[in-house]
């Protein structure tokens, strides 16, 4: 376990929201790559566990113990679904800006949240940044490529937004806190659909400005297979060990529920 320990007394500039569910094997390193970043401000780790029954709730409620001032855990008695338990955390985060951790990704530079909030502090125009990832497998070998539904672009604007394509994979973003104080009702981030709550998200955040991407890789994207409680977009890499073969059925089934997620969003 890392040795620093950083207070939080004063308000967070960052909050970093980490969800996890039955990670207990990837865990560990998410949380470490988060305490040894290396920064100017306070920032704060808002770690949910959905009702994980691998023992990942108790490495959180370990990390949360020995960390008090940074890290605050929400172990949920019941599972309430990945969108929902980004939602929970989003509603208590206090810093200014927004980071975002999956229980079995991890971050490779000590200064991502320096980099990008400088950025963000300096650039009113942009709503959020991301940056270039690596991909490894369940055992943390090195896969080419990216995935198919990240399109890295410097500048990234609703104009580039067709429902499936995102400008960087969750792990590596930062956005403004637009829930401080919302201006509008964001329950739309569950109650549209479920399925693809991070297309719905990316929406409203493109809704108020671009995003911006950094050219060096910040982040590690880990593909999981589903027998062994992977993502849904570990489904798209091919048999040849890389990205590039993703069918284009699974596409075609987010664009469709895409579009009923818009009718579902011009009815609210």
């Amino acid at each position: 376990m890392n040795d620093k320990r950083k207070r939080c007394d004063e308000k967070p500039l960052v909050s970093v929201i980490l969800i996890a569910y039955n990670q207990r094997r990837y865990i560990r390193q998410a949380i470490e790559s988060v305490l040894a970043q290396e920064t100017s401000f306070p920032y704060e780790l808002l770690i949910g566990d959905d009702a994980s029954d691998d023992g990942t709730s108790d490495i959180v409620a370990e990390y949360a113990r020995a960390y008090p001032d940074i890290i605050k855990a929400f172990i949920r008695p019941e599972n309430v679904g990945a969108a929902l338990n980004a939602v929970l955390l989003l509603q208590q985060a206090r810093g200014e800006l927004i980071a975002s951790l999956e229980g079995d990704d991890y971050w490779i530079d000590p200064r991502k949240l320096e980099k990008q909030a400088a950025f963000l502090r300096e650039s009113p125009g942009f709503i959020g940044c991301t940056s270039r990832i690596r991909c490894v497998d369940e055992n943390g070998c090195a896969i080419r490529g990216k995935p198919e539904w990240i399109r890295q672009k410097r500048v990234f604007t609703l104009a580039d937004f067709d429902g499936v394509h995102l400008p960087g994979q969750a792990s590596s973003l930062m956005r403004r806190n637009i829930f401080r104080a919302p201006a509008h009702d964001y329950s739309v981030l569950t109650e549209a659909d479920t399925m693809i709550s991070d297309r719905t998200a990316m929406l409203i955040f493109l809704l108020q400005g671009d995003f911006y991407c950094f050219d060096q890789p910040m982040s590690v994207y880990r593909y999981v297979p589903a027998l062994q409680g992977g993502n849904v977009a570990a489904q798209l890499r091919g048999e040849d060990g890389g990205w590039c073969c993703v069918v284009l059925l699974p596409l075609e089934l987010i664009k469709l529920t895409w579009r009923r997620c818009v009718r579902r969003l011009r009815s609210l």
